[in-house]
């Protein structure tokens, strides 16, 4: 191979690398962001069952 196609063929190896790491981190924080919201939604759950249990002996 010559050197210009070797370079090439290395940042694209190099991209393709850069590519997967991307999709991980992505998949990865979107997974933390679902368990994120389900926190927050058992949260707010939790906060109206207080509030309202607290109105309700008012």
């Amino acid at each position: 191979m010559d050197p210009w196609h070797d370079s090439l063929a290395r940042q694209l190896g190099d991209t393709r690398a850069s590519s997967r790491e991307l999709v991980l981190r992505s998949r990865a924080l979107i997974e933390e962001n679902h368990r994120l919201l389900d926190e927050n939604y058992r949260l707010r759950q939790q906060r109206a069952a207080i509030v309202g249990g607290a109105e309700t002996r008012r």
